[in-house]
């Protein structure tokens, strides 16, 4: 009786163990994907530094440096004035599109070896879309062309540019271009909710990445901002911020 007892404990600590074990592994395995993604979203949404002067990073704690970030990048994306204020209320910040030009020239993108057609010319973009439904990925802005991946409804996924003249998207991780996507089928996703966005990693089959010039046109902004601190001055700063591959920089 006690060796069928001793047995049965062994076992069941074989399974316990196991299954904490594989849980760990799985774990791992998620944690290691988001941290990556969150890499990515917090370099294009999150960094303060080039958007606010040192002297107002100095003013403010990192919480208000990202809100205001925010907010000045959301004034570049949608060509609208922006109205913010510091969390204790003691620094406030008028912010303020006074120039808005559009650029044109040849830009490098990274796309895999033999999955894509010769890009065509795009308008930049480079922000974060959530599918509506799911779609076919093609290798050529068109129905006609070959379907290379499919993605489901809600699935991550950022699109480099806009084809000129057509409905359709050129999308990829953030790195690579890897096909393309009918407009209708994508909607755009807030600046809100950027932060924690696991964007998808589409398919490369060949492993190859190779850099294809292509020609694109962009919208630059620049940008006022009217910031009162809480002595009661007042100090104004201006950014300029174009469209890219990696969504809005400073220039």
């Amino acid at each position: 009786m006690n060796r069928i007892y001793f047995t049965n404990l062994i076992f069941l600590f074989f399974i316990v163990f196991g299954t904490v074990s594989c849980s760990t592994s799985t774990n791992d395995k998620i944690d290691a994907t988001a941290n990556e993604t969150v890499d990515w979203v917090s370099q294009q949404f999150s960094n303060a530094g080039d958007w606010i002067s040192n002297q107002y990073s100095n003013l403010l704690n990192n919480d208000d440096q990202d809100k205001l970030t925010a907010s000045t990048k959301q004034a570049a994306a949608t060509g609208e004035d922006q109205i913010w204020t510091s969390d204790d209320g003691d620094v406030k910040a008028s912010i303020k599109v006074i120039k808005t030009e559009s650029e044109k020239g040849d830009v490098s993108v990274k796309v895999p070896s033999g999955r894509l057609e010769k890009i065509p010319p795009l308008e930049m973009n480079g922000a974060p879309y959530r599918t509506l439904k799911n779609a076919n990925v093609r290798s050529g802005p068109g129905t006609d062309f070959a379907v290379v991946d499919k993605i489901n409804q809600d699935t991550v996924v950022v699109v480099i540019g806009k084809v000129q003249d057509k409905p359709w998207y050129l999308v990829g991780d953030g790195a690579v271009a890897n096909g393309f996507i009918f407009e209708k089928l994508l909607e755009a996703i807030p600046d809100s909710e950027n932060k924690m966005l696991a964007v998808a990693k589409l398919g490369n089959n060949s492993g190859i990445v190779q850099e294809e010039k292509v020609e694109t046109e962009w919208l630059c902004r620049t940008i006022q901002q009217t910031i009162n601190l809480a002595d009661g001055k007042t100090q104004v700063e201006e950014v300029r911020a174009c469209q890219g591959l990696d969504g809005w920089e400073i220039k």
